[in-house]
Order: structure tokens, then C-alpha cells, then sequence
């Protein structure tokens, strides 16, 4: 291929993505975007270290996967331990709601035998 044509190609694909992370950042700042409730537990409606966790592995990932793209100037293939990581994460994730759920039923299967009797 051209090089003219690959430094085109690098030029306008950063320009979009920086285009697209300012727009993303001001809509953040703004308030177009809606973060409320991004790190509550919607079953008991408190904070959810999972959440958080969730979120902090998943950007953390992404960051270190492009910086390894940068560096290389070009797709690499994904690590078998970031692909742990992320996957550990999500596991820790939902075992947690899942145990959180399953409390929450049981509340109401109590309160529903209540009701019952």
C-alpha cells in the first residue's frame, strides 16, 4: 500500500478517536451523559465495590491494550493474562450480584410466606 495512503489512513483515524474522546468528555462534564447510579448496587441501592472494581479493570485494560497498539502501530493480539484479568474481574462481578440477588429473592419469598399465612 501507499505510505501516503497508511499515514492518511493513521492521521484520520486518530483525529476521529480524539474527536470522539473530546466529545465524549464534554458530554460527561456537561451532563448529557447520565453517570448517576453508574457505581449503585440496583438491588439494595448502595455503593457497589464490584461496580467499581468492574469498571477500574475494564478501563485499565483497555488503556494498557492501547498503549501496546501505540507502540507496536498496529492491532496486537490480546494477552492471555489481560484476558484473565478481565475475565476475573467479571467473574468477581457476577458471583457478587448473583449473591445479592439471591438474598434479595429470598427477602421476598420470606415476605411472600408471610403474606400467605
Amino acid at each position: 500500500m501507499n505510505p501516503l495512503a497508511i499515514t492518511v489512513i493513521k492521521i484520520s483515524s486518530l483525529g476521529f478517536l480524539a474527536g470522539m474522546g473530546v466529545v465524549l468528555g464534554f458530554q460527561l462534564l456537561t451532563g448529557s451523559i447520565n453517570t448517576r447510579g453508574l457505581l449503585t448496587d440496583k438491588v439494595k441501592g448502595t455503593f457497589s465495590p464490584g461496580r467499581l472494581q468492574m469498571i477500574f479493570f475494564t478501563l485499565a485494560a483497555a488503556v494498557y491494550y492501547l498503549f501496546k497498539a501505540a507502540e507496536a502501530q498496529s492491532f496486537v493480539p490480546l494477552d492471555n493474562e489481560l484476558l484473565v484479568a478481565i475475565g476475573g474481574s467479571s467473574t468477581v462481578y457476577l458471583t457478587g450480584k448473583t449473591v445479592s440477588v439471591i438474598r434479595h429473592l429470598n427477602k421476598l419469598q420470606n415476605l411472600f410466606n408471610i403474606i400467605k399465612k
